[in-house]
């Protein structure tokens, strides 16, 4: 197979660290799903066994195993030295495999949080360089996004999804919204739903969400996505004659021959897959065109990794079904591809956006404390903004005061970080300095949210947002409050528009 250039430039990269850095080192790599991440990995074991070096791949399941050999035209992936990542410390430990030099670790997003398979390993190889490939190289909160930076430095992109699906290497399903679940209502435990209360929600739910796939079965494969086992069940053992076919469930405990029985059923429309997870990610089914989500999460990676599913490109539209707040929720993963005006529309499908919208994987480590204050954009898209103060005492008895906003908008992934100092004199006069474009800080130990005396702007603010905010993206129909209205200067001064 001819490699695409991207894919080049990645092997080339891949290979001249594994053969010049010092042993145990380690570097990770993304790129969005079905972009070819197991192709650049073959050729990099390929050229690095040409060079002599022993180099390893494993990956989480069975089905993914035997990708790589379909590729290579081999029985077995154990033929190329491909295995499952279990399977693998067992070997190793067990003394069946030698250490390799290099070690390459596929869906890499599974092997942080403790996992054993690594941190296992990682003792029986302290010599053997380490490569990590994933679609998702951030956890679910920031806290955990920067362990596993710091575990293995921040990513080396590959691809963008916005450079994939500019370059037609990814296709971005149709989304259409049907609000059945608001997952606000259900209970968050240590950064998840509480699956019995995820139950709880959806089950009622459970007979419009089979006239959901009814309706949207007829021309392409469709995968149902659930919150637990007990829900894939009831679905499949009571919806399939509403649903016109029958509902196939492939949970922990399918075999694999069952699963590949199932996916070609599915594939022939004579079947819908119900599933949670386990095909969510890494198993590569080209011809699956719908999915329908009626999981809530509040996972990025799992949202991504079952998005990715239906973004292969195909001569059939793929399309994206969204039952719950996952869409909005998540949308900023996305690099900007989705229209804001269909955010937008997941913001107002329940009546109004999320209240756990600043719930993000990445780009809020230092704010995420503190208290966001919405604003309106137009066409009814809200953004967020981070407005922090310092308030230092000066030897002259004025006083410096720092201020800071990180503007996150629901479509971008990069939030926008402003300073702005200004000095008050010990008479009271202020000497006021505009906002700048700045780098965010390390933290913001000793900051709070900025405080407002008074709920509403005063009559000269009103008029100057009701004149000038449309100009700058903002809705200069819809009256803010005293805090919203701090978005207006901020963009004024900074000469920023929000495309939205």
């Amino acid at each position: 197979m001819e490699l695409r250039p991207y894919q080049l430039e990645a092997v080339t990269d891949a290979v001249e660290f594994a053969t010049t850095a010092a042993p145990g080192s380690r570097r990770l790599y993304t790129a969005p799903t079905g972009t070819g991440k197991g192709t650049i990995q073959l050729e990099v074991q390929k050229q690095l066994h040409e060079q002599g070096i022993k180099c390893h791949i494993i990956t989480p399941s069975r089905e993914i195993a035997d990708g790589y050999a379909e590729r290579t035209g081999v029985t077995l992936p154990e033929d190329i030295d491909v295995y499952t990542r279990i399977k693998y410390r067992n070997l190793v430990v067990s003394g069946q495999i030698e250490p390799p030099a290099v070690l390459i670790v596929d869906e890499l997003h599974h092997e942080v949080d403790g996992n054993v398979v690594t941190d296992h390993l990682a003792g029986f190889m302290p010599g053997t360089t380490w490569l990590g490939y994933t679609a998702t190289g951030f956890r679910a909160v920031p806290k955990m996004t920067q362990k596993l930076w710091r575990d293995w430095g921040k990513p080396h992109v590959i691809l963008t999804i916005g450079d994939a699906v500019r370059q037609g290497y990814m296709n971005l399903p149709d989304i259409e919204l049907m609000p059945l679940v608001d997952d606000d209502l259900i209970e968050v435990t240590n950064g998840e739903f509480v699956i019995r209360k995820a139950d709880g929600i959806t089950k009622p739910r459970l007979e419009a969400i089979a006239e959901v796939c009814r309706d949207a079965r007829g021309p392409a494969p469709l995968m149902l996505a659930l919150p637990s086992t007990e829900l894939v069940r009831v679905f499949c053992d009571n919806y399939a004659e509403l649903v016109g076919v029958p509902c196939l469930p492939i949970l922990q405990d399918t075999g694999y021959l069952e699963r590949r029985e199932i996916f070609e059923l599915v594939e022939k429309q004579e079947a819908i897959l119900v599933q949670i997870n386990v095909v969510s990610e890494g198993v590569d089914l080209p011809w699956l065109r719908t999915l329908v989500d009626a999981k809530p999460t509040m996972s990025p990676v799992r949202w991504l990794q079952t998005m990715g599913r239906i973004c292969r490109p195909h001569e059939t539209q793929s399309r994206y079904i969204c039952t719950n707040r996952n869409l909005e929720r998540f949308a900023y993963l996305l690099d900007g591809m989705l229209p804001p005006a269909q955010i937008a529309a997941a913001q107002q499908a329940f009546d109004g956006p999320s209240t756990r919208s600043g719930n993000r994987a990445f780009g809020l480590e230092t704010v995420g404390k503190f208290k966001a204050l919405p604003f309106p954009c137009k066409d009814g898209l809200q953004g967020n903004l981070y407005f922090v103060t310092q308030t230092r005492a000066q030897e002259s008895g004025s006083a410096l005061i720092e201020q800071w906003g990180v503007i996150v908008l629901p479509h971008l992934a990069d939030p926008l970080t402003v300073r702005r100092v200004y000095e008050r004199s010990s008479l009271g006069e202020v000497k006021w300095n505009k906002w700048e474009l700045a780098n965010t800080p390390e933290d913001f130990c000793g900051y709070a949210t900025v405080q407002r005396r008074y709920k509403q702007p005063t009559p000269r603010q009103l008029a100057w947002w009701r004149r000038s905010a449309g100009a700058y993206g903002l809705d200069n129909a819809t009256d803010p409050d005293a805090r919203g209205f701090e978005i207006l200067p901020i963009l004024n001064d900074i000469k920023l528009r929000i495309e939205a």
